[in-house]
């Protein structure tokens, strides 16, 4: 089994707009560091021939439609929960954590949606948007859950291994 991660935010503005320029001079790091962290597998590339193929065409969360110029969104695939939790919570993606609220809109829904998927299978951006959408309704639960609030891929609630967790880090690659 391997994770599925989507992430989720509204900007304060467009796409461009120079309020939330310092969220998107990060990016490029930030995407830079996800594909150089252990654990990583893989992650949707819009603009990249054959991503649709594999991910399915790109859409955003119901109650988010009509702002797809302000939706700031990833959609990977990750080893284990404490991989991605490495990656989020340490080094160049957690100072932009720390900041996201000068960037981006508070909302009543999660920032990010996790789930287990196949070895065999590739999450499409529909999926992510129905998980993400059960994790707001309904709340955590093994269908869709936090890195805080986690399952383990046999559906039993667990918390991330912080040994784990200090391993994924010293092995990715700065």
């Amino acid at each position: 089994m391997r994770l599925s991660f989507f992430t989720f935010g509204i900007l304060r503005g467009p796409w461009g707009d120079p309020k939330v320029q310092g969220f998107l001079d990060r990016v490029p790091d930030n995407f830079d560091t996800a594909e150089g962290a252990d654990g990583f597998v893989d992650r949707s590339r819009p603009a990249r021939e054959g991503d649709a193929d594999r991910w399915g065409e790109q859409e955003v969360p119901k109650f988010a439609e009509g702002r797809e110029d302000c939706a700031a969104q990833t959609l990977s695939v990750w080893e284990d929960v404490e991989s991605v939790f490495s990656f989020a919570y340490q080094g160049v993606h957690s100072e932009a954590l720390r900041r996201a609220r000068q960037w981006t809109e508070e909302g009543d829904y999660s920032s990010h949606t996790a789930w287990w998927i196949d070895e065999d299978h590739w999450p499409t951006w529909s999926e992510a948007c129905e998980r993400h959408l059960h994790l707001c309704e309904i709340g955590v639960t093994s269908h869709a859950f936090t890195l805080r609030e986690a399952f383990d891929s046999e559906g039993e609630r667990t918390k991330p291994d912080a040994a784990k967790i200090n391993e994924h880090h010293s092995n990715s690659r700065r």
